[in-house]
């Protein structure tokens, strides 16, 4: 019977009838490789999440350097990721200090300081399906544009809106915005070039400082 073997070592002769009654030796073994899997999965996501996070940096530092050639002052938010991650953010009293600390780029334009959150997405296809229209306004949430689109705003050219959409299919643009309170989402991928979601009160606010 289970548990009472006495001519063999360790179980090395169990034969049971009925193989779904594991002998202790096979119980340990099938508890071993199910820690090993789950370790190496948990290993795997580890490896994916570093990736993430560095090609995220790449990003940033590469939006800056594009806002900087095009004349625009453009700042990374030192350590935003690590704050983000440990809820150092949330924990400031000082409001002042938690406004600096917002987003992960501050972007001046005519002036005024706006938080950007800067994004890589390859499962963004349908915005950039969406974005080829020209300047696109999303009922109630942003107005969404190419690179080229959203620097001519910046520099006062009055472009038409293509096109007026309900807001459906942005639920991760709605996360990305309340992540940090943004005022613009810009979203990066590879051979691309970036996108911009910018909210509706940021949009009339530059159109009204540029008039």
């Amino acid at each position: 019977m289970k548990d009472q073997c006495w001519c063999c070592d360790d179980y090395g002769l169990y034969q049971p009838k009925d193989y779904s009654i594991l002998s202790p030796r096979q119980e340990e073994n099938r508890i071993e490789k199910a820690l090993q899997k789950k370790v190496k999965k948990q290993s795997s996501a580890s490896k994916r999440g570093k990736s993430n996070r560095r090609n995220g940096r790449v990003a940033e530092r590469e939006l800056v350097k594009w806002l900087e050639k095009h004349g625009l002052e453009a700042n990374l938010v030192p350590m935003s990721g690590a704050l983000k991650s440990a809820n150092i953010i949330k924990a400031l009293a000082n409001d002042e200090m938690v406004e600096k600390m917002r987003g992960d780029i501050k972007l001046t334009i005519n002036g005024e300081t706006y938080t950007v959150e800067s994004k890589r997405n390859v499962n963004s296809d349908s915005w950039y399906k969406k974005a080829e229209k020209g300047v696109i306004r999303i009922n109630t949430l942003a107005y969404l544009m190419r690179e080229d689109l959203f620097m001519a705003t910046v520099n006062g050219v009055d472009l038409p809106i293509s096109e007026v959409i309900e807001d459906k299919g942005f639920k991760k643009i709605h996360d990305y915005f309340e992540q940090d309170d943004s005022d613009i989402v810009v979203i990066s991928r590879p051979y691309c070039h970036r996108l911009f979601f910018i909210k509706e009160k940021v949009y009339e606010r530059i159109h009204r400082i540029k008039d």
